[in-house]
């Protein structure tokens, strides 16, 4: 039951950003190497591939229930937080660099990257669930990718908006308080 709603939760997550994609203006500048663009979308589905295409690997161990309830809430927390930031964002979200306006409300107060994070918790969550060798390396990889990612978006960010100096020294950390 609870690996059913956690799914229904992710997909209730990654439905929204669809809708925007298909609805938002043209933005002020973009990033189109082709290259950033395949990393922005491997970025965003690796896991869900992963999980679907590659052999499971060993399990590393078996979770208790306690673990569970920690995982679910990890994954709320990461949904709550996505809805958050993308509602925050609004027509300015995009899978690949984009700047359409930049947004230093909400939760990019508390981070940079808040959807990132979002992502990050979820997959997590769903990771501690399914404690295997393929999906442990997978999300290594996709933390990888994110921070990549986190590089190439300030980059255009910062070239596109002198505010943005600004806002990178009021909100410190990128993805994680305290920590990055």
């Amino acid at each position: 039951m609870v690996g059913c709603l956690r799914s229904g939760l992710y997909v209730a997550f990654l439905s929204i950003p669809v809708v925007v994609l298909l609805l938002h203006d043209p933005p002020a500048a973009t990033d189109d190497r082709i290259l950033i663009r395949s990393l922005a979308i491997v970025t965003t589905f690796f896991l869900i591939l992963l999980g679907l295409l590659a052999p499971s690997g060993p399990v590393l161990f078996r979770v208790p229930l306690t673990v569970e309830a920690a995982a679910f809430a990890m994954t709320l927390v990461g949904v709550i937080l996505g809805v958050y930031a993308m509602a925050t964002l609004g027509m300015n979200f995009s899978f690949w660099p984009e700047a359409r306006r930049l947004v230093i409300c909400g939760p990019y107060r508390l981070v940079r990257h808040p959807v990132y994070l979002a992502e990050i918790l979820m997959s997590a969550g769903a990771l501690m669930l399914n404690l295997r060798l393929t999906m442990a390396v997978g999300e290594f990889i996709v933390v990888v990718l994110v921070i990549v990612r986190i590089h190439v978006e300030e980059w255009l960010l910062e070239s596109t908006f002198p505010a943005f100096k600004e806002f990178a020294t009021a909100t410190h950390h990128r993805l994680i308080p305290g920590i990055w």
